[in-house]
């Protein structure tokens, strides 16, 4: 007797949602089978049930996010954190890896000193030349924030800090590593009268002709300040000096050059004794000639006449006049008469 065997299939049908019609007396088993695909007994998602592709973008809330939830930083995208994000003295250096900030992971103006404890950052947790001026919010940099002898030049972007990051009197000489600031630390233009202390600029710190009429203020300099003898002609600027910028009585006669000429409005009466002294003459012959010479001096005024004897002796039948300033005044007799008439200032 032959035996045979016949071995059934198991079928596996995949869930589904019943068929309505067709599921008579089975719907019930159906559904359920579909709905614990996705869904605990309690009703509660299973676990890795819902990724990315199932939310829709900027749909979550920070209600929607469980307190410690985001704990790597590999979750957050550079430079989207804000000051706004930070509880103010929540950070300290122990938080901050040493020289992991970098400047792409702070936005500009982020950090204020309200989000840093008191002297809490160290030469240690910036990395080198990684701050620059966007970083900082302008004049929040106060004192109490820095380490003492935390910062060098290395931490400095060159010429990356001016005048507006650094608050009034916010830097003392703790803050600063002796010797350390070079002159590529300094931006141009950024130091002023306020930075620097009364009195402590001399003659080594100046560069040649580095100091002119522009960068001093007025009445800023007086005799204290400069050196004795040694303001040179070529220091003084064309027509610079008036009456005012000089002693009386201090002007001599080597103080005068030759050429130089000076008239009577420019000579004081109570200083200069000036003598007039009258002086005439005159001449009654053909094509005479009546002279006058001034002997040391020169003609204050002076009248002329070449028709008449009589200009010596009054004045008022003169007809032409000398030259002022001039030594001497003829006149030449256009007849057969001719006199001179002057008046000559000897400087004594």
């Amino acid at each position: 007797m032959a035996l045979s065997l016949f071995f059934l299939a198991p079928t596996v049908d995949a869930a589904r949602v019943p068929v309505v019609g067709d599921d008579a007396d089975a719907w019930g088993g159906i559904l359920n089978e579909f709905l614990l695909m996705t869904l605990l007994d309690d009703g509660t998602l299973r676990n890795n049930t819902v990724n990315t592709s199932h939310i829709i973008d900027a749909s979550i809330t920070a209600a929607d996010i469980a307190p410690d939830a985001i704990n790597d930083g590999a979750l957050i995208a550079d430079g989207i954190i804000t000051g706004d994000d930070i509880f103010d003295n929540t950070l300290t250096g122990d938080d901050i890896q040493d020289g992991t900030i970098l400047a792409p992971d702070i936005g500009s103006d982020q950090i204020i000193s309200s989000n840093i404890v008191d002297g809490t950052i160290l030469g240690d947790d910036i990395a080198e030349n990684t701050i620059t001026d966007d970083n900082i919010e302008d004049g929040s940099i106060r004192s109490p924030d820095i380490g003492a002898e935390q910062i060098t030049s290395l931490h400095l972007l060159d010429g990356a800090i001016i005048s507006d990051d650094i608050a009034d009197d916010a830097i003392t000489d703790r803050h600063i590593t002796d010797g350390s600031i070079t002159d590529v630390d300094i931006g141009s233009d950024q130091i002023f009268s306020a930075h620097i202390a009364d009195g402590t600029i001399i003659a080594d710190d100046l560069a040649t002709a580095a100091v002119t009429w522009g960068v001093i203020a007025d009445d800023a300099v007086g005799s204290t300040h400069i050196l004795d003898g040694s303001v040179t002609s070529e220091d003084i600027e064309e027509e610079a000096i008036t009456t005012f910028h000089i002693s009386d009585g201090t002007i001599t006669g080597d103080d005068i050059a030759p050429e130089t000429v000076i008239t009577i409005a420019e000579l004081d009466a109570d200083v200069v004794d000036i003598t007039p002294v009258t002086m005439t003459d005159s001449c009654a012959t053909p094509g005479c000639v009546a002279t006058i010479t001034c002997n040391g001096g020169t003609i204050l005024f002076g009248l002329f006449s070449i028709l008449t004897t009589d200009c010596d002796l009054d004045p008022s039948s003169c007809n032409r006049y000398c030259t002022v300033g001039s030594t001497s005044c003829k006149a030449t007799a256009a007849d057969a008469a001719a006199s001179v008439y002057a008046v000559c200032a000897r400087i004594q």
